[in-house]
């Protein structure tokens, strides 16, 4: 239920409590309800018909956007389809390595072709992946160099 026909429902309670109270029956009117819940009342009808105006918009603009024939808004089976068929992730990195990425997830689809055929296309070329090669075996002895001694210092402790 839409907040306006909840508040819609709260004014019609309320509307229907000014009667209640006042024991006037819908024949008689509110010539017998005093002045100031008169007042109330008429806000509250004022209220009300409003509420409906909206509410009855709001009903039509979603006839008018169910008639698109699914234009727009999320569907099944949209978007860019799987050149690969495993699944995927979006993840940010910088600009400058951008193709030490795509090499190195290259690098991996051609592991991956000793054991199947190739499922991933390739995104770079030969001279870029063996620049990824190149970075990763100064990773590599960086990485040897820097954290073979704080796994000691992590077995000590």
């Amino acid at each position: 239920m839409h907040k306006y026909e909840i508040r819609a429902r709260q004014l019609k309670d309320e509307m229907q409590k000014i009667l209640d109270d006042n024991k006037v029956s819908s024949q008689l009117g509110l010539e017998e309800v005093n002045q100031e819940q008169f007042v109330i009342y008429k806000r509250l009808e004022f209220e009300l018909y409003h509420l409906k105006r909206i509410i009855d918009f709001k009903n039509e603009l979603k006839e008018k956007n169910t008639s698109h024939d699914n234009r727009g808004g999320i569907r099944d089976g949209a978007g860019r389809k799987l050149d690969t068929g495993m699944k995927t992730t979006t993840v940010r990195v910088p600009v400058s390595m951008k193709t030490f990425i795509l090499s190195f997830v290259d690098l991996y689809a051609e592991w991956l072709k000793e054991d199947e055929d190739q499922i991933l296309k390739r995104k770079t070329d030969d001279s870029q992946i063996i620049r990824t090669v190149q970075l990763l075996e100064v990773l590599a002895s960086l990485g040897r160099k820097k954290f073979s001694g704080s796994k000691k210092k992590h077995e000590e402790k």
